[in-house]
């Protein structure tokens, strides 16, 4: 025997109606679940750089040469390893710095006085200024917040060769937190 199904237009479009009000109210449940994410206010550069540091590398760099050739000089900052080594301190309550040399390498930092970011927030450079004002201009090889171990900063020696200032020199510094 055959059975006969009878389609009742009616049936069919009060299923669609539900069938279109659970996806939507699906939809809305899923989308009022997602986490609302709140950024921390970004970190401080000047809380970032306080506390002493410990140089470990230097590298030299040729700022006459187009390919900007480079050499490792850690060994004459760093000697054999007992050795003192050069230590630098920022103190970012009063903006102090003070530079402690190590037995051997040379120096070309102010000995200590007052520092300061040129933007505080992103910064780029830091600017040292000793007792008698004389001013020594580092660029930021990298961040300086709280989080970071390391303190990367470049230096470039120059001369006036006819009026012009040339920079011949250059030398990247990365200290490690102490």
């Amino acid at each position: 025997m055959k059975r006969v199904v009878v389609i009742n237009k009616n049936m069919m479009k009060k299923n669609r109606i539900y069938l279109l009000l659970v996806l939507i109210l699906t939809a809305v449940a899923v989308s009022n679940c997602k986490k609302t994410y709140t950024l921390d206010p970004p970190a401080s550069k000047i809380d970032g750089i306080n506390g002493s540091w410990i140089l470990y590398s230097v590298v030299q760099v040729d700022q006459t040469d187009l390919a900007k050739a480079e050499r490792n000089i850690s060994e004459f900052y760093l000697g054999d390893g007992s050795s003192a080594v050069m230590e630098i301190t920022f103190n970012s309550s009063d903006f102090t710095f003070e530079v402690q040399l190590g037995d051997i390498g040379r120096n070309f930092l102010p000995s200590s006085g007052t520092w300061e970011f040129d933007d505080d927030n992103f910064p780029q450079f830091i600017y040292l200024t000793d007792d008698e004002g004389n001013v020594t201009e580092l660029e930021m090889q990298g961040p300086t917040r709280p989080q970071d171990q390391q303190l990367k900063y470049s230096f470039n020696r120059s001369c006036t060769i006819e009026d012009e200032l040339i920079q011949y020199v250059g030398y990247r510094y990365e200290f490690n937190r102490k």
